[in-house]
Protein backbone atom coordinates (compact mmCIF):
# COMPACT_ATOMS: atom_id res chain seq x y z
CA UNK A 1 0.00 0.00 0.00
CA UNK A 2 3.21 2.43 0.96
CA UNK A 3 4.62 1.45 -2.26
CA UNK A 4 1.36 1.86 -4.26
CA UNK A 5 1.17 5.34 -1.92
CA UNK A 6 4.97 6.35 -3.57
CA UNK A 7 4.42 5.13 -6.70
CA UNK A 8 1.06 7.47 -6.96
CA UNK A 9 2.82 10.41 -5.85
CA UNK A 10 5.89 10.42 -7.79
CA UNK A 11 3.56 10.33 -10.85
CA UNK A 12 1.26 12.96 -9.90
CA UNK A 13 4.77 15.33 -9.24
CA UNK A 14 5.66 14.54 -13.06
CA UNK A 15 2.24 15.20 -14.07
CA UNK A 16 2.13 18.80 -12.21
CA UNK A 17 5.95 19.28 -13.30
CA UNK A 18 5.22 18.54 -17.23
CA UNK A 19 1.87 20.62 -16.60
CA UNK A 20 3.76 23.54 -15.61
CA UNK A 21 6.68 22.93 -18.09
CA UNK A 22 3.50 23.06 -20.75
CA UNK A 23 1.92 26.60 -19.63
CA UNK A 24 5.13 28.24 -19.48
CA UNK A 25 4.54 30.08 -23.21
CA UNK A 26 2.24 30.97 -25.03
CA UNK A 27 1.04 29.25 -27.21
CA UNK A 28 1.32 25.28 -26.09
CA UNK A 29 -1.89 24.15 -27.21
CA UNK A 30 -3.90 24.67 -30.82
CA UNK A 31 -5.85 28.11 -30.89
CA UNK A 32 -8.57 28.61 -33.18
CA UNK A 33 -9.65 31.18 -35.51
CA UNK A 34 -13.06 31.95 -36.12
CA UNK A 35 -14.63 32.71 -39.53
CA UNK A 36 -18.35 34.09 -39.33
CA UNK A 37 -18.49 33.28 -43.25
CA UNK A 38 -18.83 30.14 -45.22
CA UNK A 39 -16.21 28.24 -46.41
CA UNK A 40 -14.81 29.63 -50.31
CA UNK A 41 -15.63 33.22 -49.65
CA UNK A 42 -13.09 35.58 -49.49
CA UNK A 43 -13.13 36.09 -45.38
CA UNK A 44 -12.54 32.07 -44.96
CA UNK A 45 -9.38 32.32 -47.66
CA UNK A 46 -7.88 35.15 -45.46
CA UNK A 47 -8.46 33.61 -42.20
CA UNK A 48 -7.08 30.34 -43.31
CA UNK A 49 -4.00 31.89 -44.98
CA UNK A 50 -3.69 33.69 -41.71
CA UNK A 51 -3.80 30.72 -39.42
CA UNK A 52 -0.82 29.15 -41.80
CA UNK A 53 1.55 31.90 -41.19
CA UNK A 54 0.38 32.22 -37.50
CA UNK A 55 0.91 28.63 -37.44
CA UNK A 56 4.33 28.77 -38.68
CA UNK A 57 5.50 31.68 -36.89
CA UNK A 58 4.36 30.85 -33.51
CA UNK A 59 4.90 26.83 -33.90
CA UNK A 60 1.35 25.57 -32.63
CA UNK A 61 -1.85 24.64 -35.00
CA UNK A 62 -4.24 27.47 -35.79
CA UNK A 63 -7.54 25.97 -36.45
CA UNK A 64 -9.71 27.98 -38.81
CA UNK A 65 -13.58 26.90 -37.99
CA UNK A 66 -16.51 28.17 -39.71
CA UNK A 67 -18.86 29.64 -37.07
CA UNK A 68 -22.06 30.21 -39.80
CA UNK A 69 -25.26 32.06 -39.17
CA UNK A 70 -27.28 34.44 -37.72
CA UNK A 71 -26.33 37.09 -40.18
CA UNK A 72 -23.07 36.86 -39.11
CA UNK A 73 -23.66 36.68 -35.21
CA UNK A 74 -22.61 33.77 -34.35
CA UNK A 75 -19.38 33.80 -35.38
CA UNK A 76 -18.80 36.89 -33.85
CA UNK A 77 -20.99 36.21 -30.65
CA UNK A 78 -18.65 32.96 -29.74
CA UNK A 79 -15.41 34.86 -30.50
CA UNK A 80 -16.38 37.87 -28.27
CA UNK A 81 -17.83 35.63 -25.48
CA UNK A 82 -14.41 33.18 -25.67
CA UNK A 83 -11.86 32.47 -23.01
CA UNK A 84 -9.80 35.58 -22.93
CA UNK A 85 -6.74 33.56 -22.88
CA UNK A 86 -5.71 33.66 -26.62
CA UNK A 87 -6.60 30.42 -28.04
CA UNK A 88 -9.94 31.95 -29.89
CA UNK A 89 -8.91 34.59 -32.69
CA UNK A 90 -11.93 36.02 -34.95
CA UNK A 91 -11.55 36.98 -38.13
CA UNK A 92 -14.05 39.98 -37.40
CA UNK A 93 -15.81 41.55 -40.40
CA UNK A 94 -17.67 44.99 -41.12
CA UNK A 95 -20.98 43.42 -40.23
CA UNK A 96 -19.85 43.46 -37.02
CA UNK A 97 -20.76 47.36 -36.73
CA UNK A 98 -24.16 46.54 -38.33
CA UNK A 99 -25.67 43.81 -36.08
CA UNK A 100 -25.88 45.89 -33.15
CA UNK A 101 -27.79 48.81 -34.85
CA UNK A 102 -30.59 46.33 -36.19
CA UNK A 103 -30.68 45.31 -32.64
CA UNK A 104 -29.89 41.70 -33.53
CA UNK A 105 -27.13 41.45 -30.59
CA UNK A 106 -25.49 43.53 -28.64
CA UNK A 107 -22.20 42.36 -29.56
CA UNK A 108 -19.50 45.20 -31.06
CA UNK A 109 -16.51 46.25 -31.90
CA UNK A 110 -15.81 47.14 -28.13
CA UNK A 111 -16.28 43.25 -27.22
CA UNK A 112 -13.08 42.80 -28.54
CA UNK A 113 -9.45 43.56 -28.45
CA UNK A 114 -8.48 44.69 -32.12
CA UNK A 115 -5.19 43.42 -33.42
CA UNK A 116 -4.72 44.14 -36.66
CA UNK A 117 -6.92 45.16 -39.67
CA UNK A 118 -5.47 43.30 -42.90
CA UNK A 119 -7.36 44.80 -45.65
CA UNK A 120 -10.31 46.95 -46.53
CA UNK A 121 -12.48 45.69 -49.72
CA UNK A 122 -15.16 47.50 -51.57
CA UNK A 123 -18.18 46.00 -52.72
CA UNK A 124 -18.83 45.60 -56.17
CA UNK A 125 -21.86 43.85 -58.76
CA UNK A 126 -20.86 40.84 -60.23
CA UNK A 127 -23.09 39.35 -63.35
CA UNK A 128 -23.26 36.66 -66.16
CA UNK A 129 -20.58 37.26 -68.53
CA UNK A 130 -23.08 37.40 -71.33
CA UNK A 131 -25.52 39.45 -69.29
CA UNK A 132 -26.38 42.53 -71.63
CA UNK A 133 -26.18 45.13 -68.98
CA UNK A 134 -22.44 46.87 -69.95
CA UNK A 135 -22.62 49.99 -67.23
CA UNK A 136 -24.32 50.24 -63.54
CA UNK A 137 -26.72 52.51 -65.81
CA UNK A 138 -28.37 49.80 -67.61
CA UNK A 139 -28.74 48.11 -64.77
CA UNK A 140 -30.05 50.39 -63.11
CA UNK A 141 -32.78 51.33 -66.10
CA UNK A 142 -33.83 46.92 -65.70
CA UNK A 143 -34.54 47.27 -62.10
CA UNK A 144 -36.72 50.64 -62.68
CA UNK A 145 -38.70 48.93 -65.99
CA UNK A 146 -38.79 45.41 -63.49
CA UNK A 147 -39.94 46.29 -59.91
CA UNK A 148 -39.17 43.52 -57.64
CA UNK A 149 -38.25 40.51 -60.68
CA UNK A 150 -34.50 40.59 -60.59
CA UNK A 151 -32.85 38.72 -57.56
CA UNK A 152 -29.42 39.62 -55.97
CA UNK A 153 -27.67 38.31 -53.35
CA UNK A 154 -23.91 38.63 -51.74
CA UNK A 155 -24.37 37.66 -48.06
CA UNK A 156 -27.10 37.67 -45.12
CA UNK A 157 -29.64 40.17 -45.14
CA UNK A 158 -28.94 43.20 -43.74
CA UNK A 159 -25.11 42.48 -44.30
CA UNK A 160 -22.58 44.59 -45.73
CA UNK A 161 -22.80 43.36 -49.16
CA UNK A 162 -26.50 43.86 -48.66
CA UNK A 163 -26.41 47.55 -47.09
CA UNK A 164 -24.54 48.23 -50.23
CA UNK A 165 -26.36 47.11 -52.77
CA UNK A 166 -29.20 49.01 -50.47
CA UNK A 167 -27.42 52.41 -50.73
CA UNK A 168 -26.82 52.16 -54.05
CA UNK A 169 -30.74 51.60 -54.79
CA UNK A 170 -31.46 54.33 -52.69
CA UNK A 171 -28.97 57.13 -54.05
CA UNK A 172 -30.58 55.65 -57.38
CA UNK A 173 -33.68 56.57 -56.62
CA UNK A 174 -35.14 53.36 -56.46
CA UNK A 175 -36.65 51.41 -53.62
CA UNK A 176 -34.88 48.86 -52.04
CA UNK A 177 -37.83 46.24 -52.59
CA UNK A 178 -36.92 46.73 -56.46
CA UNK A 179 -35.13 43.69 -56.32
CA UNK A 180 -35.53 40.48 -54.55
CA UNK A 181 -32.53 39.85 -51.81
CA UNK A 182 -32.06 35.94 -51.30
CA UNK A 183 -30.10 35.54 -47.91
CA UNK A 184 -26.85 33.57 -48.03
CA UNK A 185 -23.90 32.86 -45.74
CA UNK A 186 -21.87 34.49 -47.79
CA UNK A 187 -20.29 35.56 -51.14
CA UNK A 188 -19.11 32.01 -52.22
CA UNK A 189 -22.31 30.35 -52.06
CA UNK A 190 -23.73 33.30 -53.78
CA UNK A 191 -21.70 33.17 -56.47
CA UNK A 192 -22.24 29.32 -57.35
CA UNK A 193 -26.05 30.15 -57.28
CA UNK A 194 -25.43 33.09 -59.83
CA UNK A 195 -23.40 30.35 -62.11
CA UNK A 196 -26.75 28.44 -61.50
CA UNK A 197 -28.69 30.74 -62.72
CA UNK A 198 -31.00 30.90 -59.84
CA UNK A 199 -29.61 34.70 -59.22
CA UNK A 200 -29.69 37.59 -61.59
CA UNK A 201 -26.64 39.16 -59.78
CA UNK A 202 -24.18 39.49 -56.80
CA UNK A 203 -23.04 42.01 -54.76
CA UNK A 204 -19.68 40.94 -52.90
CA UNK A 205 -15.77 42.26 -53.40
CA UNK A 206 -14.21 41.65 -56.80
CA UNK A 207 -11.29 39.05 -55.45
CA UNK A 208 -14.11 36.87 -54.29
CA UNK A 209 -15.11 36.58 -57.60
CA UNK A 210 -11.81 36.71 -58.66
CA UNK A 211 -11.36 33.13 -60.42
CA UNK A 212 -14.68 33.11 -62.29
CA UNK A 213 -14.28 35.97 -63.88
CA UNK A 214 -10.83 35.34 -64.81
CA UNK A 215 -12.44 31.89 -66.39
CA UNK A 216 -14.79 34.15 -68.25
CA UNK A 217 -17.66 33.19 -66.66
CA UNK A 218 -18.64 36.45 -64.64
CA UNK A 219 -17.79 40.14 -65.19
CA UNK A 220 -17.89 42.79 -62.83
CA UNK A 221 -20.16 45.41 -63.33
CA UNK A 222 -18.70 48.55 -61.31
CA UNK A 223 -16.76 48.79 -58.00
CA UNK A 224 -17.78 51.17 -55.39
CA UNK A 225 -14.79 52.79 -54.55
CA UNK A 226 -12.92 56.10 -55.27
CA UNK A 227 -9.65 54.30 -57.22
CA UNK A 228 -10.34 50.71 -59.33
CA UNK A 229 -8.75 47.85 -57.53
CA UNK A 230 -5.60 46.44 -58.73
CA UNK A 231 -5.86 42.84 -60.50
CA UNK A 232 -9.22 44.63 -61.95
CA UNK A 233 -8.24 47.55 -64.15
CA UNK A 234 -11.22 46.99 -66.65
CA UNK A 235 -13.88 47.43 -63.78
CA UNK A 236 -14.86 50.61 -63.37
CA UNK A 237 -15.58 52.55 -60.32
CA UNK A 238 -19.42 53.73 -59.78
CA UNK A 239 -17.97 57.23 -59.47
CA UNK A 240 -16.70 56.81 -63.15
CA UNK A 241 -20.26 55.95 -64.09
CA UNK A 242 -21.75 58.54 -62.57
CA UNK A 243 -22.70 57.06 -59.33
CA UNK A 244 -21.27 58.98 -56.58
CA UNK A 245 -21.71 55.44 -53.96
CA UNK A 246 -19.14 53.97 -52.22
CA UNK A 247 -18.68 51.66 -49.29
CA UNK A 248 -15.95 49.54 -48.16
CA UNK A 249 -16.28 46.61 -45.81
CA UNK A 250 -12.94 45.12 -44.04
CA UNK A 251 -11.68 42.53 -41.89
CA UNK A 252 -9.72 42.65 -39.34
CA UNK A 253 -8.29 40.09 -36.68
CA UNK A 254 -9.22 40.29 -33.21
CA UNK A 255 -9.35 38.34 -29.21
CA UNK A 256 -11.71 39.06 -26.43
CA UNK A 257 -11.06 42.44 -24.82
CA UNK A 258 -10.10 41.17 -21.65
CA UNK A 259 -6.99 38.56 -23.13
CA UNK A 260 -3.75 39.44 -21.03
CA UNK A 261 -1.41 41.97 -22.62
CA UNK A 262 1.41 39.57 -22.63
CA UNK A 263 -0.95 37.01 -25.31
CA UNK A 264 -1.36 40.16 -27.05
CA UNK A 265 1.94 41.35 -27.37
CA UNK A 266 3.12 38.00 -28.53
CA UNK A 267 0.23 38.21 -31.53
CA UNK A 268 1.19 41.37 -32.08
CA UNK A 269 4.59 40.50 -32.73
CA UNK A 270 3.84 37.54 -34.56
CA UNK A 271 1.16 39.76 -37.04
CA UNK A 272 3.94 42.56 -37.55
CA UNK A 273 6.55 40.25 -39.16
CA UNK A 274 3.77 38.21 -41.27
CA UNK A 275 2.36 41.74 -43.01
CA UNK A 276 5.76 42.73 -43.33
CA UNK A 277 7.02 39.35 -45.23
CA UNK A 278 7.52 38.48 -48.54
CA UNK A 279 5.31 36.24 -48.09
CA UNK A 280 2.34 37.58 -46.81
CA UNK A 281 2.74 40.75 -49.67
CA UNK A 282 2.71 37.26 -52.54
CA UNK A 283 -0.30 36.08 -51.18
CA UNK A 284 -2.40 39.63 -50.68
CA UNK A 285 -1.61 40.11 -54.36
CA UNK A 286 -2.31 36.96 -55.37
CA UNK A 287 -5.54 37.00 -53.82
CA UNK A 288 -6.02 40.29 -55.01
CA UNK A 289 -6.71 41.83 -51.30
CA UNK A 290 -6.22 45.03 -50.67
CA UNK A 291 -4.00 45.45 -48.08
CA UNK A 292 -4.90 47.96 -45.26
CA UNK A 293 -2.77 47.06 -42.65
CA UNK A 294 -4.02 49.23 -39.55
CA UNK A 295 -3.20 48.39 -35.47
CA UNK A 296 -3.64 50.29 -32.24
CA UNK A 297 -5.40 53.43 -32.04
CA UNK A 298 -5.50 53.60 -35.80
CA UNK A 299 -7.63 50.74 -36.29
CA UNK A 300 -10.33 51.63 -33.41
CA UNK A 301 -10.76 54.58 -35.12
CA UNK A 302 -10.88 52.97 -38.43
CA UNK A 303 -13.61 50.35 -37.34
CA UNK A 304 -15.53 53.10 -35.05
CA UNK A 305 -15.68 55.24 -37.90
CA UNK A 306 -17.49 53.00 -39.90
CA UNK A 307 -19.56 52.15 -36.84
CA UNK A 308 -20.81 55.52 -36.57
CA UNK A 309 -21.05 55.43 -40.76
CA UNK A 310 -23.51 52.41 -40.71
CA UNK A 311 -25.53 54.01 -37.96
CA UNK A 312 -26.30 56.52 -39.78
CA UNK A 313 -27.25 54.69 -42.76
CA UNK A 314 -29.50 52.06 -41.01
CA UNK A 315 -31.41 55.08 -39.73
CA UNK A 316 -31.72 56.73 -42.88
CA UNK A 317 -36.02 56.17 -44.29
CA UNK A 318 -34.88 54.50 -47.31
CA UNK A 319 -33.62 51.46 -45.09
CA UNK A 320 -36.50 50.73 -43.10
CA UNK A 321 -37.29 47.71 -44.88
CA UNK A 322 -34.00 46.23 -44.01
CA UNK A 323 -35.36 43.23 -41.27
CA UNK A 324 -34.64 44.53 -38.07
CA UNK A 325 -35.05 41.46 -35.02
CA UNK A 326 -36.95 42.76 -32.43
CA UNK A 327 -34.47 41.04 -29.76
CA UNK A 328 -32.06 43.49 -27.74
CA UNK A 329 -30.59 43.08 -24.13
CA UNK A 330 -33.84 44.50 -22.80
CA UNK A 331 -36.36 42.02 -24.35
CA UNK A 332 -35.55 39.19 -21.83
CA UNK A 333 -36.32 41.36 -18.74
CA UNK A 334 -39.59 42.33 -20.20
CA UNK A 335 -40.28 38.85 -21.08
CA UNK A 336 -39.77 37.80 -17.45
CA UNK A 337 -41.70 41.17 -15.80
CA UNK A 338 -44.76 39.79 -17.99
CA UNK A 339 -44.23 36.00 -16.66
CA UNK A 340 -44.03 37.40 -13.20
CA UNK A 341 -47.03 39.35 -13.66
CA UNK A 342 -48.92 36.96 -14.63
CA UNK A 343 -47.89 35.08 -11.84
CA UNK A 344 -48.71 37.62 -9.39
CA UNK A 345 -52.06 37.93 -10.95
CA UNK A 346 -53.10 34.47 -10.30
CA UNK A 347 -51.32 34.69 -7.11
CA UNK A 348 -53.84 37.56 -5.95
CA UNK A 349 -57.02 35.96 -7.37
CA UNK A 350 -56.05 32.80 -5.33
CA UNK A 351 -55.65 35.43 -2.52
CA UNK A 352 -59.50 36.13 -2.91
CA UNK A 353 -60.71 33.06 -2.89
CA UNK A 354 -59.74 32.02 0.30
CA UNK A 355 -61.61 31.38 3.32
CA UNK A 356 -61.31 34.73 5.97
CA UNK A 357 -60.02 32.95 8.82
CA UNK A 358 -57.35 30.99 7.19
CA UNK A 359 -55.51 27.85 9.29
CA UNK A 360 -52.87 28.65 10.99
CA UNK A 361 -49.72 28.15 9.70
CA UNK A 362 -51.22 28.34 6.09
CA UNK A 363 -48.64 29.40 3.45
CA UNK A 364 -48.94 33.25 2.68
CA UNK A 365 -48.80 34.57 -0.57
CA UNK A 366 -46.90 37.72 0.50
CA UNK A 367 -43.96 36.36 0.40
CA UNK A 368 -44.01 35.52 -3.38
CA UNK A 369 -45.47 38.34 -3.77
CA UNK A 370 -42.71 40.49 -2.75
CA UNK A 371 -40.63 38.27 -5.28
CA UNK A 372 -42.40 39.22 -8.05
CA UNK A 373 -43.03 42.60 -7.99
CA UNK A 374 -39.17 42.97 -7.35
CA UNK A 375 -38.57 40.92 -10.41
CA UNK A 376 -41.06 43.13 -12.02
CA UNK A 377 -39.09 46.64 -11.10
CA UNK A 378 -35.93 45.07 -11.86
CA UNK A 379 -37.92 44.38 -15.89
CA UNK A 380 -39.06 48.38 -15.58
CA UNK A 381 -36.13 49.94 -13.95
CA UNK A 382 -32.71 47.96 -15.11
CA UNK A 383 -32.59 50.03 -18.85
CA UNK A 384 -33.41 53.19 -16.73
CA UNK A 385 -30.79 53.11 -13.74
CA UNK A 386 -29.03 50.08 -14.90
CA UNK A 387 -28.11 46.63 -12.94
CA UNK A 388 -26.25 47.33 -9.87
CA UNK A 389 -28.66 50.16 -8.56
CA UNK A 390 -31.53 48.75 -9.84
CA UNK A 391 -30.94 45.32 -8.00
CA UNK A 392 -29.36 47.31 -4.74
CA UNK A 393 -32.46 49.04 -4.64
CA UNK A 394 -34.62 46.21 -4.95
CA UNK A 395 -32.49 43.66 -2.68
CA UNK A 396 -32.87 46.00 0.11
CA UNK A 397 -36.53 46.64 0.19
CA UNK A 398 -36.67 42.78 -0.09
CA UNK A 399 -34.38 42.38 2.94
CA UNK A 400 -36.28 45.27 5.08
CA UNK A 401 -39.50 43.27 3.54
CA UNK A 402 -38.14 40.06 5.62
CA UNK A 403 -37.46 41.63 8.79
CA UNK A 404 -33.84 42.39 8.50
CA UNK A 405 -32.72 45.65 10.18
CA UNK A 406 -31.61 48.30 7.46
CA UNK A 407 -28.17 48.80 7.66
CA UNK A 408 -27.72 44.88 7.25
CA UNK A 409 -30.08 44.86 4.23
CA UNK A 410 -28.10 47.73 2.84
CA UNK A 411 -24.99 45.93 3.34
CA UNK A 412 -26.34 42.57 1.86
CA UNK A 413 -28.17 44.42 -1.13
CA UNK A 414 -24.60 46.50 -2.24
CA UNK A 415 -22.38 43.50 -1.76
CA UNK A 416 -24.93 41.32 -4.23
CA UNK A 417 -25.62 43.51 -6.36
CA UNK A 418 -22.00 44.23 -6.85
CA UNK A 419 -20.94 40.51 -6.82
CA UNK A 420 -24.04 39.36 -9.46
CA UNK A 421 -22.92 42.13 -11.92
CA UNK A 422 -19.24 40.88 -11.59
CA UNK A 423 -20.08 37.32 -12.60
CA UNK A 424 -22.27 37.70 -15.13
CA UNK A 425 -21.51 40.83 -16.83
CA UNK A 426 -17.24 40.89 -16.31
CA UNK A 427 -16.63 37.23 -16.27
CA UNK A 428 -19.43 35.33 -18.21
CA UNK A 429 -20.00 38.87 -20.29
CA UNK A 430 -23.45 38.56 -20.36
CA UNK A 431 -24.56 42.30 -21.68
CA UNK A 432 -25.95 43.76 -18.17
CA UNK A 433 -27.36 46.91 -18.67
CA UNK A 434 -25.10 49.86 -16.86
CA UNK A 435 -26.31 52.59 -18.18
CA UNK A 436 -24.08 55.79 -16.37
CA UNK A 437 -22.31 53.54 -14.37
CA UNK A 438 -19.14 52.01 -16.66
CA UNK A 439 -17.59 48.98 -14.85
Amino acid sequence: MRKFASTFTLLAAALLSWSCDRGGAYPNRPVTIICPWSAGGGTDGLSRQMGIFLEEKLKAPFNVINETGGEGVTGHSTGALAAPDGYTLTMMTAELNMLHWRRMTPIDCSHFRTLMVLNCEPAAIIVPADSPWKTVGDLEEAIGKNPGKLKASGTAKGGTWHLAFAGWLAKAGLPISAVKWIPTRGASPSLQELMAKNLDLVCCSLPEAQALIQGGNLKGLGVMSDERIKGFDNVKTFKEQGVDWSLVGWRALGVPIDTPVEVIDTLMNALRDIVGSDEFASFMKTGNYNVSIREGDEARETLDSMDAEMGKLLSMPEFKDLEKSGYSKDTYPAILGCALLLLLSTLALRSRKQEPAAPAGSPSWKGPAAVCLAALGYAVLAPIAGFILTAGLLLFLLFLFLGNRAVKSLVLAAAISCLVYLVFATWLRVDLPRQFIEW
